[in-house]
């Protein structure tokens, strides 16, 4: 069940009188905290356990309104009017169990009260909106303004005031039958039109009481009214996942979309994961352009490229009823996943604290699961700088991670993959970009590996012999000069034209760790797909 707002055991106090709702499609559904009663009419039960779950609502359609008779509008002890005055069916919902009456409740904080739910139809008519059967069940007991109904495990929901009544003593009816119409039947003397609504069930060391049914209300109406949430696969691959989700319920919010890669829904052998919707897209865009921000753009785990297929299924997450998320067009997706490779990989230290978090790094998503002696295999280079800088040409067509004194082209896919913001880049000029030497490309997704102790790597992409970090087998220095003097690069990021001084060496240094030869050119970053 999604709450409609937040709120603080013990706290019912004035901060919390104000709706606990948010606004809904077409409706502004929304309640008070369990517990909390009109001001003068009681002390209330504050339980967030919800007593009958799966139960259905116990009037056939909505509207409907939750609050106290006898302290509403025409009520014995209300603000005056009549029953039927619009502020009686108005929203936020108004719990009323254990408001003030004589019967015994061991459940409430009294020690007496109402037994259970005032509940008023959508409009004041009588003998018009049909209740129904909450669940499957025996009809035990039907007297003159009351109809019980029991189920197997010996729950038994109370229905009172109805008129027309459709059953009758041990008759079998099923969740949603017809019982009768909502009316103001009280034994000859007529009270509000209204259905007033129990729950009966035995409590560990209580016994068999009345039980709070508000929660159980709320859950059983969010799903009366509760639109299906949507959605469209537009792609997927073993690495990434594309596409729309919408719930039309919450038509203002992001959606959201459920993932489970490797097996069904709630299959515990799946890896399950959710990611927000809320890129532009075309995808499900039919009413404005505001609600064209509906789009999802996800990686998977690394730990899935292990040489099998795969089957993604891929839901709308609906926003109100818990499990009623819908599966998406085009799912579910099979998938091939290729082993993930360590050859030709350099590992590369993820030291420093806040170092991971710096790169953004996701255990789950990033983290291969490897044996810590074949860690041991991978050449160590030179640790991960500290924090991502990402920098971009003038006109914004191509980006570079800064690496050291060199600069390391970066797709965008990549830049997805690692959870960069081209917003973030910093913008170097031409003249700049001019004295900067350019290494291999940059990796085109994290991934990470665990060695001996506490050792964590992230692998990057191996260069020439010689050309990466000091790896072993390096060529002579001196090809590094003579491949900077080629190019005519002489000066690091930033410095001056020297002849031969110590920003000339660090230029060279710079070469030697990138792995790179080529002076920076400011053509447009070609868009790979992400390995």
């Amino acid at each position: 069940m999604r709450r409609a707002g937040l709120w603080v055991a013990g706290a019912l106090g004035a901060a919390l009188a104000l709706s606990a709702g948010a606004a809904r499609a077409e409706e502004a559904f929304s309640y008070n905290p369990p517990g909390m009663l009109v001001s003068g009419s009681g002390d209330g039960r504050y339980d967030e356990k919800v007593y009958a779950p799966g139960m259905r609502f116990p009037i056939e359609e909505g509207p409907a309104f939750l609050n106290s008779q006898v302290w509403g509008h025409g009520g014995s002890e209300g603000p005056g009017g009549g029953q039927c005055d619009p502020e009686n069916r108005q929203f936020p919902w108004w719990d009323n169990y254990c408001e003030k009456r004589t019967w015994d409740m061991p459940l409430c904080p009294a020690g007496t009260g109402h037994q259970g739910q005032d509940i008023r139809a959508g409009d004041c008519q009588k003998d018009v909106h049909w209740v129904v059967a909450a669940a499957d069940g025996t009809i035990t007991s039907i007297g003159s303004y009351s109809v019980y109904l029991t189920t197997e495990d010996g729950t038994r929901f109370d229905y009172l005031h109805m008129s027309n009544v459709q059953v009758a003593v041990g008759q079998v009816v099923l969740r949603g039958d017809k019982l009768g119409k909502v009316s103001n039947e009280f034994g000859g003397t007529p009270t509000t039109i209204h259905l007033h609504f129990n729950i009966r069930q035995n409590v560990e060391g209580v016994g068999i009481v009345y039980v709070p049914p508000y929660l159980s209300l709320v859950a059983s109406y969010e799903e009366l009214i509760n639109t299906a949430a949507t959605g469209e696969v537009a792609s997927a691959t073993c690495e990434r996942v594309r596409g729309a989700a919408f719930d039309p319920d919450t038509p203002d919010e992001a959606g959201v979309a459920r993932v489970w890669a490797g097996a069904s829904s709630h299959d515990p052998e799946a890896i399950q994961f959710e990611v927000t919707a809320d890129r532009a897209t075309e995808l499900l865009c039919t009413d404005g352009a505001g609600a064209c921000a509906r789009g999802f753009d996800t990686m998977l785990p690394v730990s899935l490229l292990d040489g099998k297929d795969r089957v993604v299924h891929v839901y709308s997450v609906d926003s109100w009823v818990s499990g009623a998320d819908a599966e998406m067009t085009a799912s579910p997706v099979s998938v091939s996943c290729p082993v993930f490779s360590m050859a030709g990989r350099v590992k590369r230290r993820i030291a420093g604290e806040g170092a991971a978090e710096a790169w953004r790094l996701s255990p789950f998503f990033d983290e291969l699961d490897v044996v810590p002696r074949d860690v041991a295999d991978v050449p160590e280079s030179a640790a991960l700088p500290g924090a991502p800088e990402l920098i971009a040409s003038e006109d914004g067509s191509a980006f570079w991670i800064l690496d050291g004194a060199a600069l390391r082209p970066i797709s965008e896919d990549a830049m997805f993959a690692f959870r960069l913001d081209a917003a973030d880049a910093t913008v170097w000029g031409d003249a700049k970009l001019d004295r900067t030497f350019e290494g291999r490309p940059w990796p085109s997704r994290p991934v990470m590996v665990r060695g001996e102790g506490e050792a964590v790597f992230l692998l990057d992409n191996a260069g020439t012999p010689g050309h990466f970090f000091g790896a072993s087998g390096a060529e002579d220095p001196g090809d590094f000069s003579k491949s900077a003097a080629a190019c005519g690069c002489r000066s690091a990021p930033g410095g001056g034209e020297s002849g031969g001084g110590a920003l000339a060496v660090l230029g060279v240094v710079g070469l030697f760790l990138a792995g790179g030869r080529r002076r920076v050119h400011r053509g447009r970053t070609t868009r790979a797909s992400v390995r």
